[in-house]
């Protein structure tokens, strides 16, 4: 822009003029990079949050999970294999030494899990720590409630009050039997999104 030197007074007014335009154009560039960050910024955390995930699972931490799920599941599934064994043998076999012998095995896999589990469920997440706690806690109640109806059963010819008694054992059982596998299920999904399994559609 020409400055007009024949009128000094203009000149002010000029200079004004020009900051007055630098500071419209950098506040319309700063106003424009927001509108542009506040558009993106969803994209942006996404990649950042997979970043972030990508970096975990490369590390020590993630190693020692993968360990840790490991040893969790293989023990799961010991508990599990014993304890049907237990409730669909025990119905149909009277032998004591057997029953004694598979009583010994389903404790065994009992300590031989919460023996592992508990010092190394810090490395996964609370909310796994409820699915498997709770799916081991169910185990428990369903191997409590077929010894109570077993041990009513001996107890024959049963009175009124233990024919209740036994019914109401047998609906629980049956009950905490129709959990165990979609407990199992939720937790083995659970698992695999850990270690970075895509989800299946």
């Amino acid at each position: 822009m020409a400055i007009p030197l024949d009128n000094p007074a203009s000149f002010p007014q000029l200079v004004w003029t020009g900051i007055l335009s630098l500071l419209g154009s950098g506040i319309f560039t700063f106003l424009w990079q927001e509108h542009i960050k506040n558009k993106y910024q969803k994209t942006i955390s996404r990649l950042e949050s997979e970043l972030e995930q990508q970096n975990f699972r490369h590390s020590t931490v993630f190693v020692k999970t993968e360990d840790t799920i490991s040893g969790i599941y293989e023990r799961l599934l010991k508990v599990m294999d014993i304890l049907e064994d237990h409730t669909y043998l025990m119905a149909a076999d009277d032998d004591v030494e057997s029953k004694r012998e598979r009583v010994k095995k389903l404790n065994e896999a009992f300590n031989t899990f919460y023996e592992f589990y508990r010092p190394r469920k810090i490395y996964i997440s609370k909310s796994t720590q409820k699915k498997t706690e709770e799916l081991m806690s169910t185990s428990i109640s369903l191997l409590r409630a077929f010894d109570m109806g077993n041990n009513l059963r001996k107890n024959q010819p049963l009175t009124p009050a233990g024919l209740e008694a036994q019914e109401r054992l047998d609906t629980k059982f049956e009950g905490l039997q129709n959990k165990i596998t979609p407990l199992l299920s939720a937790l083995q999904d659970e698992f695999q999104n850990i270690l970075g399994f895509p989800k299946e559609k």
